[in-house]
């Protein structure tokens, strides 16, 4: 099968070569004659003499001398090749077509196992030969002058002109014509050009690491045999050597044997015939490894110019933007979301210029799961078109790497990497906030330029933001949004997801082309497919009747009114029902809303477990990004109001950190990370926005029952926080008491050193005296405590270099 496919990327590679020879022999017969086609035509000539050569690349690569085909071992490697080759072709027509004008007559090209028939204009009456003259001429033009070649991609164009001139000539008749191409399509074309340049040279980025150790192992093969033809020349030298020296010797004894000395010649002359050969095969095989070492000095150029790339993406240091969209795509049932990347709505703003559109829903409704959507059919709408590109973006109320900024180094990185090289405006970014060897963080009004620039080299670009209603900078973040839009860029097109708030409304007043409701009529049949795949699925719901199952079905559908989210907790509480009259109590007591909801999930929360499941939500609702599940179990483990033990207790780590999920149900979440071969638990975090807007909600604080218990609010949850960092960086009470393997084995101890001063800002006035308390037993200068959190402070934060004083920490902290 993949013999078969490399057989067909070589006719295609030959078709594209012959393509683009018959289109550098039209450009010379243009510039030979055709007004205004001198300034232009060396530019696409150039382009196109670069494409020729990259194209002979890829002929080489695709089979060896014997017109095998193994070098390229994969079909998802021969399918992406396959489709480059048929766009390039597609590009090579086009021009072709362009350069014919009008049309007089035709010819047939075989392309692909199809015959295409392309229209001939004047251009072929003109020259007084058909294009099938011109691409022979042509072809032997290119395969014997690569000299010439390589001084017309360093730019001079003079000597391979006139290459093209001794051997094809002037035409006459060419005075009458016009250059065909626009500015504006010259320009396009040539951009095109380049680019599929790019795209064939990474294409075939894996294949040259072998081929150069292919080479390696054909020249040191070439190095033992020239050392063995080395050897038999030098033995054959003696011999001849020692032949006449003999012969001189004894000439007047051999005069009359002279048909023993005829014989002695014609067995120099045998050698000297053998080593003339040698010598032959030594320059053919020579030249070969010449032309593998030009292409491997190409390889090694591209991989400098990679290095280089990675190092500007490292400094523009754009947040990780796959990880939650890799978590909302695992959560998505196939097939959900259909009703809307192929409604109406969806196609026409996809292809409307300078397009908005807005969907907002309820809470719980499923909007980013929806997103997720959206992103797949956009990814693979822009994959098969370098002209095209998207970008996205999660916003997180619990991240704090979705400030404005932020944002834009994401945009900008995601689109560059869409890019064959990297674009001139990101290059300028990079040198231009360089000092002394070091570079400084970019500012707003540089990296929307940068933006700006980057969108306008693509034909079509789509950007989509997820829940603009969790952004930290909402106001700030609308006014860049506006600012975007007001470019008046043509190709852009902008869709973003959110509840229906009155500040989003006011913020994208004027913006919006389209704008989407995701109402229950919408949303129901989605919610279908979750419940009816949850209940296949899920081992616990397997166990159920096809009546239980339908009782469920039927009872959920009811009840959800549009609302994701509250099916979800509604399975995970029915998946704990052990038997039919359990589930059938379940199902005629459940919960209408959401707050209704979670008022059942805390309050069956066993009692031995409140306070941690207290302690746990308040550090997903305000601490400084997301923690992970080894930070979590170590919060648990702490007791910064105990009264009696130590405040940080190892006895107190869950044995399964899976426990978390028993404890705080449906509440929290947990998202799992790719390792090798493995899927692990990575994060924890509030299962969704509207838990925190319940926690911290009247509702719950005005509350006559045990749900009370868990009401807090951002500062009762940062001061607790603090209180929980301080108590946990207070066991390390012992001279050396950290080293670099602290945090293996105290998986908080970076963010309690780091993090417990803005938490501890939040109470400046000391209204909690055991806070105050326990930062005063911190900063004693001679103490190993604080000693031990000095040296984890400057681990944590490698980049700060002044000193700090309880003085300093104060004043941070802003503690009177």
């Amino acid at each position: 099968m993949a013999a078969l496919g490399n057989l067909g990327i070589v006719a295609n590679v030959i078709a594209v070569i012959q393509l683009t020879g018959v289109n550098i022999g039209a450009c010379y017969y243009y510039g030979s004659g055709v007004k205004n086609a001198s300034r232009n035509r060396e530019r696409i000539i150039k382009e196109l003499v670069g494409l020729w050569v990259v194209l002979k690349q890829v002929s080489r690569l695709v089979k060896d001398e014997r017109g095998e085909t193994s070098r390229l071992e994969t079909s998802s490697r021969l399918l992406a090749l396959n489709d480059l080759l048929r766009h390039c072709g597609g590009e090579m027509r086009s021009l072709r077509a362009a350069l014919s004008g009008e049309t007089v007559g035709t010819i047939e090209v075989a392309s692909e196992g199809n015959v295409e028939s392309i229209e001939m204009g004047r251009l072929e009456a003109a020259t007084d030969n058909n294009m099938e003259s011109i691409e022979t001429s042509i072809q032997v033009v290119l395969d014997g002058n690569m000299d010439s070649i390589q001084a017309a991609l360093h730019g001079d164009m003079k000597t391979f002109l006139a290459v093209l001139e001794k051997h094809l000539g002037h035409k006459s008749g060419m005075q009458g014509l016009m250059w065909p191409l626009k500015e504006a399509d010259l320009n396009k074309t040539v951009d095109s050009i380049g680019k599929l340049q790019g795209l064939l040279m990474n294409a075939m980025g894996i294949d040259q690491i072998h081929l150069t150790l292919e080479i390696d192992t054909g020249v040191k093969a070439l190095d033992e045999k020239a050392a063995k033809m080395i050897q038999s020349v030098d033995e054959a030298k003696l011999c001849l050597d020692s032949a006449k020296l003999e012969m001189r010797g004894g000439l007047e004894a051999l005069k009359g044997q002279s048909v023993g000395i005829k014989e002695s010649m014609e067995l120099a002359d045998r050698h000297i015939g053998e080593f003339a050969r040698t010598v032959l095969e030594i320059q053919d095989e020579l030249k070969v490894l010449k032309e593998q070492s030009t292409e491997i000095n190409q390889s090694v150029k591209q991989h400098k110019l990679q290095e280089h790339r990675q190092k500007i993406y490292k400094w523009l240091g754009a947040p990780d933007h796959e990880s939650k969209h890799r978590n909302a795509r695992r959560m998505r049932q196939e097939s959900t979301g259909e009703w809307f990347v192929e409604g109406e709505h969806f196609q026409e703003w996809r292809e409307a210029p300078c397009s908005f559109l807005w969907l907002h829903g309820i809470p719980g409704a499923g909007k980013t799961i929806l997103c997720s959507t959206i992103i797949e059919q956009l990814s693979l709408h822009c994959r098969s078109d370098p002209s095209l590109a998207m970008a996205f973006f999660y916003f997180d109320f619990n991240n704090k790497d979705t400030l404005p900024n932020a944002v834009l180094r994401s945009l900008i990185k995601q689109l560059s990497v869409q890019c064959a090289n990297t674009p001139h405006a990101l290059e300028s970014l990079f040198s231009t906030n360089e000092q002394g060897g070091a570079h400084r963080d970019p500012g707003q009004e540089d990296l929307m330029s940068t933006l700006k620039t980057i969108i306008s080299s693509f034909q079509a670009v789509y950007i989509v933001f997820d829940a603009l209603d969790e952004c930290p900078e909402r106001s700030r973040f609308l006014m860049v949004i506006r600012d975007i839009h007001g470019w008046d860029v043509g190709q852009l097109h902008l869709l973003a997801t959110s509840r229906k708030e009155r500040a989003i409304e006011e913020g994208l007043s004027g913006l919006i082309s389209q704008e989407v409701l995701m109402d229950e009529n919408l949303v129901d049949g989605d919610i279908r497919v979750h419940v009816s795949r949850t209940l296949e699925d899920d081992i616990k719901f397997r166990m159920c009747s096809a009546g239980e199952k339908e009782m469920v079905m039927t009872t959920l559908i009811d009840g959800a009114h549009g609302m994701f989210r509250w099916v979800v907790c509604q399975l995970d509480a029915l998946r704990k029902c052990r038997t039919p009259a359990a589930l059938e109590k379940a199902l005629m007591s459940l919960p209408k809303t959401l707050n209704q909801t979670y008022d059942q999930i805390l309050a069956a929360i066993d009692e031995d477990d409140r306070r941690d499941a207290l302690s746990l939500l308040q550090w997903l609702a305000f601490s400084v990004g997301t923690i992970s599940m080894d930070e979590a179990v170590e919060v648990l483990a702490t007791d910064p109001d105990a009264r009696e033990g130590p405040l940080f207790d190892r006895r107190r780590r869950l044995r399964d950190p899976g426990d978390i999920l028993t404890i705080c149900s449906s509440l929290v979440t947990i998202t799992f990370r790719e390792d090798l071969l493995f899927i692990k638990p990575g994060e924890i975090r509030l299962a969704h926005f509207s838990v925190r807007e319940y926690l911290i909600s009247e509702h719950l604080r005005t509350s006559t029952t045990v749900l009370s218990y868990y009401y807090f609010n951002e500062k009762m949850a940062h001061v607790f926080i603090a209180k929980t960092c301080l108590a946990y960086l207070l066991q390390f009470d012992q001279d050396n008491g950290v080293n670099l393997n602290t945090a293996r084995s105290y998986p908080l101890s970076h963010y309690a050193a780091s993090n417990w001063m803005h938490h501890a800002g939040w109470d400046p006035a000391g209204d909690w005296d055991d806070l105050h308390g326990l930062i005063m037993t911190l900063l004693e200068l001679t103490s190993a405590v604080y000693v031990n959190w000095m040296w984890l402070y400057w681990q944590s934060r490698p980049w700060e270099s002044c000193g700090m004083n309880p003085l300093y920490v104060v004043a941070a902290t802003g503690l009177e």
